[in-house]
Order: C-alpha cells, then sequence, then structure tokens
C-alpha cells in the first residue's frame, strides 16, 4: 500500500505517508458513511493540490458507496414508478389506445 501512496505522490513531486494516511482515513470514513468528515478530508488534500478520488483504494470506495446508495433509492422509487407506467398504460388501453 504504501508503494501506491508513492506512485500517487510521485507525480506531484511530493512523496508523503502523510498523503497515503490522510487518503487511507477518507477512505475508511466512507466506507462507514462519514461523509461529512470524509468530505472534509477530500476537501483539504484538494486545496493542499492532491487529488484523493484519483488514488485508486479511495476511488473503488466511493464509488461502490455510491453504487449501495443509488440502489438503496431505485429500491425505493422502481417499484412506484413501475405501478405508475402500467397505471398510464391500462388508463391508455381502457381510452382505446392500443398500444
Amino acid at each position: 500500500m504504501i508503494a501506491d501512496s508513492v506512485k500517487y505522490n510521485f507525480s506531484s513531486g511530493v512523496v508523503s505517508t502523510v498523503t497515503y494516511g490522510a487518503n487511507k482515513v477518507t477512505q475508511i470514513r466512507v466506507q462507514v458513511g462519514d461523509w461529512e468528515h470524509a468530505s472534509t478530508l477530500m476537501s483539504r488534500l484538494a486545496a493542499a493540490g492532491m487529488q484523493p478520488a484519483a488514488w485508486g483504494p479511495l476511488c473503488g470506495t466511493l464509488c461502490d458507496q455510491v453504487a449501495r446508495e443509488v440502489e438503496e433509492v431505485l429500491a425505493v422509487l422502481a417499484p412506484q414508478v413501475l405501478h405508475a407506467v402500467l397505471h398510464a398504460h391500462s388508463l391508455l388501453i381502457t381510452a382505446g389506445f392500443d398500444t
């Protein structure tokens, strides 16, 4: 993992385990759903010229977490949307519009 930190920071000319540590803490905050502190850490890293989401492990964790949250919303909304579509379709059939 430290090798990832070195490769990640080498392009900016700063080889720092502090950056690795900050990214790792941010990743853990995202994993436990602590968006408030994770976004604060990412903002501070970005202000320091780093791009935390460019670090592979954090990027993957962000994508996984966002996918989980979107799936939760879709699980609630999809049945309602499907019901509305089927209802609209039945109204069209009843009104004589055969699709």
